[in-house]
């Protein structure tokens, strides 16, 4: 039995939040009401879909996997100041590494010390607002940032 088809997802304002491939739809910006649409086809017949949404706080919380791809997912994630992010980590050891310069209330790095292991996970309170990007110190290109509002 073949799978069932994919959506494809848009956001009719992406500044204000954007819908990526698999339908997660992530606050940019306050504001709204933007339209998150999604649309399948198979067979030749196509059916479509969409809700509004608007964005009138960001979350104090999120979750970031360090995945097995050596991504961390989702890449981009935002709070609101005084909120914090876990990173869950699956089989691979990970790293998180806040990039130098970095902007103050800036939490402690996740090293490979603290690293956990697979299904085991690790929050970092973030008490100002700023832009916060990170790497895993081990995998050259898995790269994330967390937007503190």
């Amino acid at each position: 039995m073949a799978g069932l088809p994919a959506a494809t997802w848009s956001s009719s304002d992406a500044t204000i939040a954007t819908v990526n491939g698999g339908g997660l739809v992530t606050s940019v910006a306050l504001g709204g009401p933007v339209t998150i649409s999604a649309s399948i086809s198979s067979g030749g017949v196509t059916k479509n879909g969409s809700g509004s949404v608007t964005v009138a706080d960001f979350p104090t919380t999120a979750s970031v996997t360090a995945t097995t791809g050596q991504q961390f997912t989702p890449s981009t994630v935002t709070i609101k100041a005084g909120g914090s992010v876990t990173w869950v980590f699956q089989s691979l050891a990970h790293t998180v590494t806040f990039n130098t310069p970095a902007p103050a209330g800036t939490p402690a790095d996740i090293g490979t010390a603290a690293a956990p292991v697979s299904g085991q996970s690790i929050s970092r309170t973030f008490s100002t607002a700023g832009t916060f990007n990170y790497h895993c110190s081990i995998h050259q290109g898995m790269t994330g940032v967390v937007v503190v509002k």
